[in-house]
């Protein structure tokens, strides 16, 4: 369940979660989180996904990116519905998107 009172805190709507999850081509579908980057030169990208209260959930592998699209693939078969942060690194460049999960 997402809890309607920690989203208000954040300031945000389940709708504007819904429209950045698009934006951003964070597909949530199965069991797995498929998150899409574009990489600007060759480097090495791992996500990390985090729940509200700043526990890491899900770490993935590095994945090598040679310039251009890249996608990077982690399971979440066991995780709970909710909203997350889904943090993107590559050669110390961080990215930071919310996201919600839901079951």
């Amino acid at each position: 369940e997402v809890d309607p009172a920690r989203l208000e805190r954040y300031g945000l709507t389940l709708g504007q979660v819904s429209d950045a999850i698009r934006a951003k081509h964070l597909n949530l579908t199965g069991g797995d989180l498929h998150v899409r980057a574009v990489a600007n030169r060759v480097c090495v990208l791992r996500a990390y996904l985090y729940n509200l209260e700043g526990e890491e959930v899900r770490v993935s592998g590095p994945v090598r990116a040679d310039g251009g699209p890249v996608e990077i693939l982690m399971t979440v078969d066991d995780a709970v519905s909710g909203v997350y942060v889904c943090r993107l690194r590559a050669d110390g460049v961080v990215e930071r998107h919310k996201l919600t999960l839901v079951r």
